[in-house]
C-alpha cells in the first residue's frame, strides 16, 4: 500500500535525548523520549488505511479500518496525522479504540451533508473504558446535525479539541440513548460558531435515563454566536446533572444564551461561568435556568471586563435554588458596575409560574439600594421601583409602612427611637415610640 503524504514534523533527536511532541499516554503536549516516540509512530495510522488528509475522499472509512485493525490487536491508539479530513457518513468509535493526533486541533475532521461527523456509542452497552479523542478539530457547516456525539457510556474524554461552524447543529452532543451518558471530561475544548455549542440529550422512549453526572470541564471555552445556544441541558426530557464541576468560559453574543437548563432538569453540582467580555446587547442572558438548583447544586457567574454598554441580564433563574420557589431568579447589571466588572444586582420570586411577582435589589447609579418589582413574564427593564434606601439610609416608599402589634421593644441604643405597635389592654392599638431613656411614649391610639 502506498502511503499518502504525512505532514507530521520530522524529527531529527532520536538518540536517547528528549523531543517535544504528543504524549501518547497522556495525550498531552509534552516532553517524550525517544521510546515514546518510537511507539508514537508505530501506532496503527489512518493514512496507512486508506484516509487522505488534504480534504478530499472518504477519509471515514480509513478511520473504521484503522479502528477496526487496533481494536482486533486489544485495542489502543490510532494516530491521526495532522492535515484535513473528509467524512461523508458517520464514524463509529469503537470500544478499546483512542485516537490522538499530533498535537491540538492538529487533524480536522471536514463533515459532508447532514450528519453527525463521529460518534462515541459502545455497541455492548454501558462500558467503563475510558477511550477518548485527543488533538482532532471538527469543522462543520450548515447541513451537519452533530461534529462529536458521546452516548451510553462511562468517563470519556475529549482533549485538545476544536469544533466550530455548526451553525444550524450541535457541536458537541452528549446523548443518553439506551442508557446514561456519565462522566464526561472535557479539557482544553473550544466550541465556536455552533447554534448549540454544547447539549446534553435524552430520548426517554428508548431507555435512556435522565443520569448525566460525574462531568468534569477543565478549559472550555464557548464563543456564542447570535442567537444561539452555549450550553443546553434537557433536550428531549428532564435530564439531572449532578457531581459534577463544569467551569466554562463563555462569550456571549446579541440574543445569545449561555447556559439553558431546560424545563424539569436538575442542576445538582458546582457550574461555575466565566463571561468574559460579552458582546453588549439587551438580550443577552448568561443562564436562563427553567429548571431546577437544587441539593448541592450551585451556579456562579462572573465577568470580567467592561464591555456590556447595554447588556442587561447577566443571569436569569426561572425556578429558584431549591424545588419549585425560593432562590436567585435573575441579575441585572445597570451602566454602573464594581470595580472588577461584578453586578451589583440581584433577585428573587414566588414560584407558581402564573401571576408570580419578580423582586430586584441593586445599586442604581444614584448611589441608593433600590427594591423593584416586576410581573411574571415581563423583562427586567419593565420593573417598578417600590422603595430605596440612599446611603445615608434614608428611606423612600413607593406607598405606605404598615406595622403589627407585638410586645414592646428594648430601648434602642443612644440617638435612636423605635416605633411599634401594641394593644392598649381594651382592645385598641397604639402606635408607640421608645427613646433610648424614659418610657416610651404613645403617639396615638386607635379610635
Amino acid at each position: 500500500m502506498t502511503r499518502p503524504r504525512d505532514t507530521t514534523p520530522e524529527l531529527t533527536a532520536l538518540d536517547g535525548t528528549e523531543s517535544t511532541l504528543v504524549d501518547p499516554a497522556s495525550g498531552d503536549l509534552a516532553r517524550a523520549t525517544t521510546s515514546t516516540l518510537r511507539k508514537f509512530f508505530s501506532l496503527p495510522n489512518v493514512l496507512d488505511y486508506g484516509a487522505k488528509n488534504d480534504n478530499t475522499g472518504t477519509a471515514q472509512t480509513g478511520f473504521a479500518a484503522a479502528a477496526a485493525a487496533a481494536a482486533a490487536a486489544g485495542g489502543g491508539l490510532v494516530r491521526v496525522p495532522a492535515g484535513d479530513y473528509r467524512f461523508t457518513a458517520m464514524f463509529d468509535q469503537p470500544e478499546t479504540v483512542s485516537f490522538i493526533s499530533d498535537g491540538p486541533a492538529a487533524a480536522t475532521i471536514h463533515p459532508v451533508g447532514a450528519i453527525t461527523a463521529w460518534r462515541y456509542k459502545p455497541a455492548s452497552g454501558v462500558t467503563y473504558i475510558r477511550d477518548s479523542i485527543a488533538g482532532i478539530g471538527f469543522r462543520g457547516t450548515s447541513s451537519t446535525v452533530a461534529a462529536l456525539q458521546v452516548s451510553d457510556c462511562f468517563g470519556y474524554l475529549v482533549r485538545d479539541v476544536t469544533i466550530e461552524d455548526c451553525t444550524a447543529g450541535v457541536g458537541l452532543l452528549s446523548h443518553n440513548i439506551n442508557a446514561w451518558t456519565e462522566g464526561l471530561t472535557l479539557d482544553n475544548v473550544h466550541l465556536a460558531n455552533n447554534a448549540v455549542g454544547l447539549r446534553y440529550q435524552r430520548t426517554s422512549g428508548s431507555g435512556g435515563t435522565d443520569s448525566v453526572g460525574y462531568g468534569r470541564w477543565k478549559n472550555l471555552f464557548i464563543n456564542v454566536p447570535v442567537g444561539a445556544i452555549g450550553v443546553d441541558l434537557g433536550q428531549g426530557g428532564a435530564l439531572n446533572l449532578y457531581a459534577s464541576h463544569l467551569v466554562a468560559v463563555i462569550w456571549i453574543n446579541t440574543n445569545g444564551t449561555g447556559v439553558r437548563v431546560q424545563s424539569g432538569s436538575t442542576i445538582d453540582g458546582l457550574f461555575m461561568v466565566d463571561g468574559e467580555k460579552e458582546v453588549a446587547s439587551s438580550g443577552t442572558v448568561g443562564v436562563n435556568n427553567s429548571g431546577v438548583v437544587t441539593g448541592l447544586g450551585r451556579f456562579e457567574m462572573s465577568v470580567d471586563g467592561n464591555t456590556f454598554g447595554a447588556f442587561k441580564v447577566i443571569a436569569q433563574y426561572r425556578d429558584g435554588m431549591s424545588g419549585s420557589s425560593g432562590g436567585v431568579e435573575w441579575q441585572q447589571f445597570a451602566t454602573s458596575q464594581l470595580s472588577h466588572g461584578y453586578g451589583a444586582g440581584f433577585g428573587f420570586r414566588s414560584g407558581d409560574n402564573v401571576d408570580d411577582i419578580w423582586f430586584q435589589i441593586y445599586e442604581h447609579t444614584n448611589n441608593k439600594f433600590r427594591f423593584q418589582r416586576a410581573d411574571f413574564g415581563t423583562q427586567p427593564t419593565a420593573s417598578v421601583e417600590v422603595a430605596s434606601i440612599d446611603v445615608n439610609g434614608a428611606m423612600d416608599l413607593a406607598s405606605f409602612l404598615q406595622l403589627r402589634e407585638g410586645a414592646e421593644p428594648a430601648a434602642p441604643a443612644a440617638n435612636r427611637a423605635r416605633l411599634f405597635l401594641v394593644d392598649n389592654g381594651s382592645g385598641k392599638t397604639q402606635l408607640k415610640v421608645r427613646f433610648a431613656t424614659g418610657a416610651s411614649q404613645t403617639i396615638a391610639t386607635e379610635p
